[in-house]
């Protein structure tokens, strides 16, 4: 995956946040993308005719996004569902480095941790099925990262979806791309994802030093994973 694209002449992008939000949205759908942040744009613009002027003129794209899909509500309407159960890749990378850190003694691999969080989540506010699980690995793996320091930054179960949704302010956001990329770079030196395939912070910007690193797993939590027997081996 290449850099991400929040620069505007070496400083980060009035709206790198909703760019990156994007991304993490449709890591793999450029169209998707545009038309997200055509919509996030649109309605940041509204009630400000002067605004919604210069949009195509600094947006070339923006009108061809919009004119090929919905309104600009129904596009973020959209966002949302597709996104919906995308917390759980922050949830399973984030499993699978604190094991890692933690308990090395632990040979950690996404199909433990999905196994484990699918048996823990069973019952809980937060249950999610053991296919989606695997899907939401597969299709947001490459931005596992970014929802990774969402995890990290806030492990609430209570409205897992919400955490994506929050505002940015340019104070912290650039401390929350510190944190991704350190993060990534964790699970990249343990095998878990690979620099060719994750989305990562362009290396000209200057981040602050990261101050995040996951602790250690609930006592329920590491049970699980101190008694887990894979699928095949308790046939």
């Amino acid at each position: 995956m290449p850099e991400l694209p929040i620069l505007d002449a070496g400083k980060l992008h009035r709206f790198s946040g909703d760019i990156l939000v994007a991304i993490m949205i449709y890591p793999e759908d450029e169209e998707r993308q545009e038309e997200y942040l055509a919509a996030v744009l649109v309605e940041k613009c509204a009630g400000n005719p002067k605004a919604l002027d210069l949009l195509p003129k600094n947006f070339p794209w923006i009108v061809a996004a919009l004119s090929r899909t919905r309104t600009a509500g129904g596009i973020i309407a959209a966002a949302k569902k597709a996104a919906g159960s995308a917390w759980a890749v922050g949830e399973i990378l984030t499993a699978m480095l604190a094991v890692s850190i933690h308990h090395p003694e632990i040979a950690i691999g996404p199909s433990m941790a999905i196994d484990v969080l699918y048996e823990f989540h069973r019952e809980g506010p937060a249950r999610i099925g053991h296919r989606t699980l695997w899907d939401v690995w597969s299709k947001f793996r490459s931005v596992s990262h970014f929802y990774a320091v969402r995890r990290l930054w806030d492990l609430s179960f209570e409205d897992p979806q919400g955490m994506l949704w929050e505002d940015w302010t340019t104070a912290d956001f650039d401390e929350y791309l510190a944190a991704a990329e350190d993060i990534r770079k964790m699970a990249i030196t343990r095998r878990f994802l690979t620099h060719e395939e994750t989305w990562r912070v362009p290396d000209s910007l200057s981040l602050p030093p990261a101050k995040i690193e996951p602790g250690a797993l609930l006592p329920e939590l590491l049970i699980l994973f101190q008694t887990y027997t894979p699928k095949h081996s308790r046939e």
